[in-house]
């Protein structure tokens, strides 16, 4: 049956009804049966039209239950006001102390909250470290310059909450990728 699409034996155009669970795989495509000619022909993909990275590694504190900045944040231009922006974080993550508590992550464009992470970090009793990792994809709707940049507070109880916490082991780093993604 290989080589056919369509009905076996005679090769027919393809039909809703020739697939049966609504998915092409990629096993169901013909070798170099699409090509960047046919994809250049007005097939539309989203392409990525730039991207921007940012590094902090600047130990932040806060025992405040009101957002505050982490330090970490990166700029982008739009090229279009068509355009998506796919922001990345990796944020080095701490609370402090011996009752159970959390922190609160959010990502903000400006002066909007893009999404929030309630609970990003939780500890039930020790002092707790990690990466924590977050993504979203925001419409800013601009060709305007737009600053992202990530936010903590003290969530449940009343630990110290700290962004890249530096230690006798080293220092920690937290990243922002930020990619115009084209419409």
């Amino acid at each position: 049956m290989a080589g056919y699409i369509g009905n076996f034996p005679t090769a027919l155009p393809l039909t809703s009804s020739d697939i049966q669970d609504g998915t092409i795989s990629t096993a169901d495509i013909a070798n170099n049966a699409i090509t960047s000619a046919k994809l250049d022909s007005g097939l539309s993909l989203g392409k990525i039209g730039q991207v921007v990275f940012a590094t902090s590694s600047t130990t932040q504190y806060s025992t405040s239950t009101s957002y505050v900045d982490t330090g970490l944040n990166a700029s982008i231009t739009p090229s279009s006001t068509s355009s998506k922006i796919l922001v990345l974080i990796s944020i080095n993550g701490f609370i402090i102390g011996s009752n159970a508590s959390s922190m609160d992550i959010d990502i903000a464009r400006g002066g909007t909250v893009v999404l929030e992470y309630p609970r990003a970090l939780y500890k039930a009793s020790s002092a707790t470290e990690t990466q924590l990792f977050f993504q979203c994809l925001d419409s800013p709707n601009t060709i305007s310059s737009i600053n992202y940049r990530t936010r903590m507070r003290r969530g449940s109880g009343g630990e110290t909450v700290l962004t890249d916490y530096s230690d006798a082991n080293g220092d920690s780093i937290s990243t922002i990728t930020l990619m115009e993604v084209l419409a």
